[in-house]
């Protein structure tokens, strides 16, 4: 009898020891890790033949402190958020509906997340202001820089070289365009854990800024004053955001006159009053703060230009000549016509044809003049004019529906009236209704009046 009892008494110890065996033996990885990092955890239980587990079922005692990744059966990927201890459970479940629960205390170290921040040190001008972070161009040289921690050492990689160590890096030489990478190692000292950042830089080309005139047939740098000239931009770059213009004074870098504008087509148009040297500068400044800078150097000479009678507006395509006179005080005068032809010339006068419909809207006549009298300019006098396209798409339309049948139908002339105009470019036409069968024809005619000249 005595024998019996010691024999189930040996038995309850066991059977009670057996699940803290278990606890303590069947899960299998890691106790001690670095937070910010993420690591694999396997059941370690050996399964029983004849009854086998059949469901695994992962929790951990702070959700904050780490999350669970992901799971497979009996494989768990755990994630570290913050530093401190956590519990990592696993309750099995077997075909005889046996639980078996097991635990794991994991002790979380510290390994703290640092910032990058990117610094362009040499290069192009900030002109643009709250420039996106990662952005730099082409050719700029740019430091890094992160929190100095007296628990950890910094190492700046580019390229897998060493760019210096501490909370600063090396100026970096970006020489190609598209996406670049920096890599900051940070090593906490203390408890060995570390960590890299990945920093992604974005580089962009440089602008290529340009001042053109609007036809290289009247380029020169030399004008007599009193006479405005137009400069167009000739930039490229489609990452260019801003463009910037200047007048200065070439003696005493004077600003005459500035404008910026986001519209490339936007044309400078400026009139030189006294003699003298000037520069005109065109700064095309990109998306990250990066301009290049485009100059042209002007003489403009003593003396008024020559008066030209009369430059009005006229259509192209036209078949009409146009006379055009200059002032008789000069000795000799050099006619030259762009965008048009030039059908006769007299000394002072000439007559031309405008056969081009310019993109610029501007046609142009060159006149060079020497050995003129009293304080007229000898030199270069540009005269600038508005040039209408003679022949233009009129937009509305083109189906009448009547008894939900839908037909392309025109209007005869003389059966349509114009009502009222509703802008500048939009007339509302009143119409008289024919039988569906009938094919008629409606012809706008159209006079387009310069506004200066209403």
């Amino acid at each position: 009898m005595n024998q019996l009892l010691i024999k189930l008494y040996c038995f309850l110890i066991i059977f009670n020891l057996f699940p803290q065996l278990l606890k303590a033996q069947c899960i299998l990885g890691d106790i001690e890790v670095c937070s910010n990092n993420s690591l694999m955890y396997h059941s370690g239980y050996v399964d029983d033949p004849s009854n086998p587990v059949i469901s695994w079922t992962w929790t951990v005692s702070d959700p904050l402190k780490a999350k669970i990744i992901r799971t497979n059966i009996d494989t768990l990927e755990l994630e570290f958020l913050v530093s401190g201890h956590i519990d990592l459970q696993l309750q099995m479940l077997t075909e005889m509906g046996t639980l078996i629960n097991c635990d794991l205390n994991i002790s979380v170290l510290e390994n703290q997340d640092f910032d990058i921040n990117m610094t362009t040190t040499s290069g192009c001008k900030p002109y643009v202001e709250n420039i996106e972070n990662g952005i730099t161009c082409k050719g700029n040289y740019s430091t890094f820089t992160t929190l100095e921690h007296f628990a950890y050492l910094h190492y700046w990689v580019y390229k897998n070289q060493s760019i210096g160590s501490g909370g600063e890096s090396d100026p970096v030489l970006f020489e190609e365009t598209g996406h670049d990478t920096i890599t900051l190692v940070s090593v906490n000292t203390i408890n060995g854990c570390s960590r890299s950042f990945i920093y992604i830089v974005k580089v962009i080309d440089i602008p290529d800024s340009e001042i053109g005139y609007v036809t290289d047939s009247i380029m020169s740098d030399t004008f007599c004053a009193m006479q405005r000239l137009r400069f167009i931009n000739k930039s490229q770059n489609t990452g260019i955001v801003l463009y910037k213009w200047e007048v200065r004074k070439l003696s005493n870098n004077q600003l005459l006159y500035t404008q910026s504008s986001t519209d490339p087509k936007e044309d400078l148009v400026f009139q030189f009053v006294d003699s003298g040297n000037y520069k005109i500068i065109l700064n095309a400044i990109d998306q990250c703060g990066c301009s290049s800078q485009d100059e042209k150097t002007l003489n403009i000479r003593e003396g008024v230009g020559i008066t030209v009678e009369c430059p009005s507006v006229v259509c192209s395509d036209s078949l009409r000549e146009v006379s055009y006179i200059a002032e008789d005080s000069c000795a000799s005068y050099s006619w030259q016509v762009i965008g048009g032809i030039l059908t006769y010339q007299n000394h002072n006068m000439i007559r031309a044809k405008w056969t081009e419909s310019p993109p610029s809207g501007f046609g142009y006549i060159k006149l060079t003049t020497t050995g003129c009298s009293g304080d007229l300019c000898e030199g270069i006098t540009i005269i600038e004019v508005p040039i209408l396209n003679a022949y233009a798409e009129i937009k509305g339309q083109t189906y009448i529906c009547e008894k939900q049948v839908c037909l392309p139908i025109q209007f005869l002339l003389g059966q349509g009236q114009v009502i009222n105009g509703l802008s500048a470019h939009l007339i509302r036409v009143n119409y008289k209704f024919y039988p569906v069968t009938s094919l008629l024809k409606l012809l706008l005619h159209l006079m387009i009046i310069p506004e200066h000249l209403i």
